[in-house]
C-alpha cells in the first residue's frame, strides 16, 4: 500500500482598509471608494493602481444583492435572508497557470466604512481563498517592485503566487521525480474525462433541486455534491470514476465537503458554512486503480476555506481504466454525523 504526497492550500487573512473618494453619484463614489482603498500592508499602492497595470480590459460595477441564511428549521426555506448588501465587482484579464483567464473578485462594503474581499472565479469556476489572496496580493508586490524596487514586508508569504504548480512540488514532496523518467509531468489542470460515476450509495434529492448521486462529484462544479450515508463519517462508502479506457493518472483532486452554501440560485457571496459544518467530511481514504495499486491518503478539512483543492500525488504513474476512492473514515459533522459529502474529485495525468 502506497502513502500519497499531498499539496494543499493555506487560508492567509486579507485586511483591507476603504479609502473615502469624493463627491458624486452614489454608485460612482462606492466604485472610487474601492478603487482609492488599499489592502493594509500596501499603503502607498491603491487597487486602481495594481489592478490597472496587472490586469487588462479592467472593469468596476456596484450593485446591490441578496443573500440566504442557514436553514437551521429544516422547513425547505432559509430562516432570514440579508438584503440590500452592497458589492463593488472588479473582472480583468491575467494568465493563470500559463492560460489567460478571467478573474472576478467581488468586495462586500461593510458598515464601518470598510470593505472585505469575499468571492473570487477564475473563467466563472469559484475558486479558494488562497487564488483570492493571490489575484489580489500579486498585483500589489508586482506594482511595488516596478515602481518603488523592493518588496513588502510580507513578500515571503506572496512569492510566486501564480506560477505553475510544478514548481512548488520540489520544496514539498517531489512528486515528478519518478514521473520524469516515463516523461510526464504531473499537471493537476490537465484533469481525465470521466465517462461515468458509480457510487457505494447516495443521500437521493434533497432540498431547493438539491441532488446527490455519483455524477454530482464530477460535474465540474463546486457547489454540488456527492453525499452517502454509513458508519461514522460515512466510512465503508466508494465512488467509482470508469474513464472508458486505459489513461495514465498522476494524481487526484477532491473538494471536500458540502459546498452548496453560497451558490443556491446564484447568490453572488461565499456563503455561510451552516452545510460544510453540519455535514461529513472525507478524511483518510483509498484510492484503487484497475491495475490492483492501491494508495493511501488523508485530505484536508476547512471551514474556513471550503473550496480550498486537496491534491493529491502518486508516487508514479498508473496506468488504469478507472480510480475507485472507498472512504475510510471522515470529520464528522455537527449535525449529520454518519454521512460523508465530497464536492469534487478528478483525476489527473
Amino acid at each position: 500500500m502506497k502513502k500519497m504526497k499531498s499539496l494543499t492550500a493555506f487560508v492567509v487573512a486579507l485586511l483591507l482598509v476603504l479609502g473615502m473618494a469624493g463627491c458624486g453619484a452614489v454608485e460612482d463614489e462606492t466604485i472610487r471608494s474601492v478603487k482609492n482603498g488599499h489592502p493594509t500592508a500596501y499603503p502607498d499602492i491603491s487597487y486602481d493602481q495594481a489592478f490597472g497595470e496587472f490586469y487588462s480590459t479592467p472593469q468596476w460595477t456596484h450593485f446591490k444583492g441578496t443573500r440566504n441564511g442557514p436553514d437551521d428549521d429544516n422547513d425547505g426555506k432559509p430562516d432570514y435572508v440579508e438584503e440590500n448588501i452592497e458589492i463593488v465587482e472588479f473582472t480583468g484579464k491575467c494568465t493563470y497557470m500559463d492560460k489567460e483567464v478571467t478573474a472576478l473578485i467581488q468586495f462586500q462594503i461593510n458598515d464601518d466604512d470598510t470593505f472585505s474581499a469575499e468571492f473570487c472565479s477564475l473563467n466563472d469556476i469559484p475558486q479558494s481563498t488562497l487564488v483570492l489572496y493571490a489575484l489580489i496580493s500579486n498585483p500589489f508586490e508586482e506594482y511595488q517592485e516596478k515602481h518603488f524596487g523592493k518588496k513588502s514586508q510580507n513578500s515571503d508569504d506572496l512569492d510566486d503566487l501564480f506560477k505553475d504548480p510544478d514548481d512548488d512540488q520540489e520544496s514539498v514532496s517531489d512528486p515528478d521525480d519518478d514521473a520524469d523518467e516515463e516523461g510526464i509531468t504531473p499537471d493537476p489542470d490537465n484533469t481525465i474525462k470521466v465517462k461515468k460515476a458509480t457510487c457505494s450509495k447516495h443521500a437521493g434529492n434533497g432540498k431547493y433541486g438539491r441532488k446527490y448521486g455519483a455524477n454530482m462529484a464530477v460535474d465540474g462544479k463546486a457547489e454540488t455534491c456527492w453525499m452517502a450515508n454509513g458508519k461514522a463519517g460515512g466510512a465503508g462508502n466508494w465512488i467509482k470514476l470508469d474513464f472508458g479506457k486505459k489513461v495514465t493518472v498522476t494524481g487526484i483532486k477532491i473538494i471536500n465537503g458540502n459546498t452548496w452554501d453560497g451558490y443556491y440560485k446564484g447568490s453572488f457571496i461565499k456563503g455561510y458554512d451552516e452545510l460544510f459544518e453540519k455535514n461529513g467530511r472525507l478524511c483518510d481514504f483509498e484510492l484503487e486503480f484497475s491495475d490492483g495499486t492501491k494508495y493511501t491518503g488523508t485530505a484536508q478539512d476547512s471551514n474556513e476555506s471550503f473550496f480550498m483543492d486537496n491534491i493529491f500525488y502518486l508516487d508514479e504513474p498508473v496506468v488504469t481504466s478507472y480510480v475507485k476512492l472507498k472512504v475510510k473514515s471522515g470529520y464528522e459533522g455537527y449535525k449529520y454525523a454518519n454521512n460523508v459529502c465530497i464536492g469534487e474529485i478528478q483525476a489527473f495525468c
